[in-house]
């Protein structure tokens, strides 16, 4: 629970952020959490269906905003900036970091990846695979 509560206190902050960059001051930070918080609680509150109906077609507004940043930033991706060998102390620190968060989030992953209807049995691991694939 507290993963799943840090890593949703911190989202919200950066998008908040991120609406208040976008807008180039207009909305202040706290517009921008509450812009961030309202649809994720109504997503929250419709339950387990509704977040895999939600996270279904969410990669559609993900994928167009890809094309648009890649469509306004062309003219810069061919300059590079030459490239500095890492020392140790930063390849620990990147396997450090990216562990971190995988041994985090391995935790909840699967309460947010696999739906598992009410009716399923809680004990009986060959049925329960066998009832997902065959609906």
């Amino acid at each position: 629970m507290l993963t799943v509560a840090g890593f949703c206190v911190i989202a919200t902050s950066i998008g908040g952020q991120c609406l208040q960059s976008l807008s180039d001051g207009v909305i202040s930070q706290r517009v921008g959490l509450f812009l961030i918080i309202l649809p994720a609680m109504f997503i929250a509150f419709a339950g387990y269906r509704a977040l895999h109906l939600y996270q279904r077609w969410a990669w559609i507004p993900v994928i167009f905003a890809l094309f648009v940043l890649v469509g306004y930033g062309h003219q810069g991706m061919q300059k590079r900036t030459p490239v500095i060998p890492a020392t140790t102390p930063q390849v620990f620190n990147t396997i450090a970091l990216m562990a971190g968060y995988m041994i985090s989030w391995g935790n909840v992953a699967g309460d947010y990846c696999v739906y598992m209807p009410p009716n399923t049995p809680k004990y009986d691991l060959h049925e329960l695979s066998l009832d997902l694939y065959t609906d």
